[in-house]
């Protein structure tokens, strides 16, 4: 199973999260062309190799035609990622939970709803396409763990939207709750708040795993110079050993007599956006013969609080059950196939170094039928069909060699 590990070493914004992945091997064309799905005027990103600190590593600046700068409600960006339909389903709702967490951390200062946020740097349009490109990388990398080590947070003030403010910026500290930092005598911005969001909403683990194999290394190069650190952010691409691997995660559970379908429904979603390895209700029978729902979360034990935070305030429970469990995971590895009705992503799980699973992306499937107008039954098929062949084929390869 692969994991992405990102370490900071001089700190960490939306261009060199960005870089790093390309330096780790992204392709960047392909990453350009699927932005292109966003309505952006004139987007392009250029690529140069950079020395800091005697590391040599990828340099990203993206250019827009459009006014960049131009402060966007939270509306028009949840309009412009859900249009992105040539997207995955798991990318745009990650995009949209960036959003919705920068939101909430940016109405929780200001003291406004959320809906009349005004996003000015973030809202730029080279911004959006830098979060979104990021999350197109990742998802081209097919891990499924990612975590943060500690973050670099400078001093003294910064230059914003809103004046002058204190450095790190309150929307950074607000992001970054219950993550380790390390305060260090920088007097620039070391982490933005769109590197901090971006980092807390795909972060899934607390750790890389171990043992691990390293597979890849990507330095991602900002743009200060002079400081006490090299302007650096590391991204290292692992693998664990061993035919599959076990995990510790956490099971949350609680009771509900007295809430609705519809409501229950909103909770799951809400959990299952915020990074929940599952969410689902089951009916059951409490006392005095009361039919409820008992709603199961499980995740990862650093989710703990966000998880807690929507069963409270989505639900009408008193209280939630914990407890540790230990989980068996197979191996997977995420792999695109050629069908005749386009390229589809199949995810393949093995056990013991076989393939014992393949199957195709389900929102892949639906929206190559809907283009050719078959059943997307046919295309599950075809794609299901595809895999196979290349899985024997490069079987074969491995044997001849």
């Amino acid at each position: 199973m692969k994991h992405l590990h990102f370490e900071a070493v001089g700190g960490a914004s939306g261009d060199m999260i960005l870089a790093a992945l390309v330096d780790l091997g992204v392709e960047l064309s392909r990453v350009e062309d699927r932005l292109h799905a966003l309505p952006i005027a004139g987007l392009s990103i250029e690529k140069e190799h950079a020395t800091v600190g005697g590391v040599r590593g990828t340099r990203i600046r993206i250019r827009t035609s459009a006014a960049a700068a131009g402060a966007r409600h939270l509306p028009e960006i949840r309009q412009m990622i859900r249009g992105a339909d040539s997207w995955s389903l798991a990318v745009r709702q990650t995009a949209l939970a960036v959003f919705e967490r920068l939101a909430e951390v940016e109405a929780r200062i200001h003291g406004v709803e959320k809906e009349r946020i005004h996003f000015h740097e973030i809202g730029a349009l080279d911004s959006i396409a830098d979060i979104c490109g990021c999350l197109l990388g990742v998802e081209s990398l097919a891990v499924f763990r990612v975590s943060v080590g500690p973050l670099p947070l400078g001093r003294g003030i910064v230059r914003c939207a809103h004046g002058i403010l204190p450095n790190p910026a309150p929307a950074t500290l607000e992001l970054l709750r219950g993550h380790p930092v390390e305060y260090v005598p920088e007097e620039y911005e070391t982490v933005t708040p769109t590197g901090a969001a971006l980092l807390m909403t795909l972060k899934n683990a607390e750790a890389p795993p171990s043992p691990a194999a390293v597979l890849r290394v990507g330095y991602g190069m900002g743009t200060h110079e002079g400081g006490c650190r090299p302007d650096i952010l590391r991204a290292v691409l692992l693998e664990t050993a061993g035919a599959g691997s076990e995990e510790y995660c956490l099971l949350l559970e609680t009771a509900v007599d007295d809430t609705t379908p519809e409501l229950l429904g909103v909770t799951i979603g809400r959990l299952l956006e915020a990074g929940a390895l599952d969410a689902y209700a089951l009916p059951i029978v409490m006392k005095k013969q009361r039919p409820a729902a008992e709603m199961r979360v499980i995740c990862q034990p650093g989710l703990r609080e966000k998880m807690l935070e929507i069963l409270f305030t989505e639900t009408t429970t008193l209280g939630v059950r914990q407890s540790f469990l230990r989980r068996s995971v197979l191996h997977r590895s995420l792999q695109e196939v050629s069908t005749e009705f386009g390229r589809i992503r199949v995810k393949v799980a093995y056990f013991q170094g076989q393939p014992v699973t393949v199957t195709p992306e389900m929102e892949d499937c639906r929206l190559r039928a809907r283009d050719h107008n078959v059943a997307v039954r046919k295309v599950f098929e075809a794609a299901q069909s595809a895999a196979r062949r290349k899985i024997e084929e490069d079987a074969g390869c491995r044997e001849a060699d």
